[in-house]
């Protein structure tokens, strides 16, 4: 619980150890402060008094770790985070590790809006953004940069799916532990204000986004948090529209020959062919907007549904013209005109 008059404290989820010490140097020599340590090797001293909180550079080695996410950005850099910590910004054309923060929180999903980069992490759906533009200051204040800008309520946890269009970013999650029930959380760029919205699809989490010519569209998954059960059977599609601030569909997908119901319906991609595409564990599938029809599909692989319940399945637009999809979390590269 934040106290009155106390700064932030460093970003961190666990302080590990705490002690009372008394300070040998410098201006407050003779001072007992409070010495923490965190999870992630970081050190800071609190002054009870003043209430001052001063960081300390541990030099301790870094370690590597596990990718959890991987973007490209409009200018053609990698972002990558952490399972656990760690954010990177690689060039891909010099191979060069541009920067790094090595305790970033883990980043479950990253968009963009312009070259802005917009974070959703766990836990707690916390909301970060970073502009490349400006000096790095990494922090918990929408003024560092990278910097905290939002936290979806309600019991959100996991903000996978991060899109944006015209002056919106759009971002989807999965609920806390136990819990059903995602949220649509809005960033308004004219107002610089967010706004989030719970249950858009009842008891269900918000995995998959795309947003055209004003209107967003988005897939869920029938899973909330881990420990829990789906109390629907059937994964949905919504439209929703942000000019009315309000949900102006919600329906389910007829896949021709698909081997069982919908999951999970995500990620969402706009094709060069102005139809939809989606993907369902195993299936590929592209829609017209317009009517809603299924336009073509193929069950490729088995839907098992045997990994994560609400990381999207990646699909991606090369430029030789093919689908380039992570279909039951394989590599799976799709002609569209054939769906070979």
């Amino acid at each position: 619980t934040a106290l009155e008059g106390l700064p932030p404290l460093p970003d961190t989820p666990r302080v590990k150890s705490l002690e009372w010490i008394t300070l040998t140097q410098g201006p407050k020599a003779g001072r007992v402060v409070l010495a923490a340590t965190t999870q992630y090797s970081e050190f800071f001293l609190y002054d009870p008094i003043d209430h001052e909180i001063e960081i300390v550079e541990l030099e301790v080695e870094p370690q590597a770790v596990n990718i959890q996410s991987i973007e490209i950005s409009p200018d053609n850099k990698l972002y990558v985070g952490g399972f656990q910590r760690g954010l990177a910004i690689i060039d891909p054309e010099t191979d060069e590790v541009m920067k790094t923060f090595g305790i970033f929180r883990q980043a479950e999903g990253i968009g963009f809006k312009g070259n802005v980069a917009y974070f959703g992490t766990y836990t707690g759906a916390q909301i970060y953004r970073y502009d490349p533009s400006l000096p790095d200051n990494f922090g918990s204040t929408p003024d560092h940069n990278p910097g905290y800008v939002y936290k979806i309520e309600d019991e959100q946890d996991r903000p996978f799916a991060v899109t944006s269009g015209d002056h919106y970013v759009f971002i989807g999650s999965a609920p806390n532990y136990g819990v059903l029930g995602g949220s649509l959380a809005i960033y308004d760029e004219r107002t610089d204000t967010w706004t989030a919205h719970r249950n858009v699809v009842e008891n269900q989490s918000i995995i998959g986004l795309s947003y055209r010519d004003g209107l967003l569209y988005g897939g869920t998954s029938i899973w909330g948090g881990q420990g829990g059960s789906p109390s629907e059977s059937e994964a949905k599609m919504f439209i929703w529209d942000p000019a009315l601030g309000e949900k102006v569909d919600e329906f389910t997908l007829d896949i021709p020959d698909i081997d069982q119901a919908p999951k999970m319906i995500g990620a969402l991609s706009f094709g060069p062919d102005g139809l939809l595409w989606g993907a369902i564990d195993g299936t590929i599938f592209a829609m017209d907007v317009d009517t809603k029809e299924i336009v073509k599909s193929k069950v490729i692989l088995p839907s098992t549904y045997s990994s994560s319940k609400w990381n999207p399945f990646d699909l991606r637009w090369g430029p030789d013209g093919l689908l380039y999809t992570s279909l039951s979390r394989k590599l799976v590269v799709i002609d569209p005109e054939t769906l070979q």
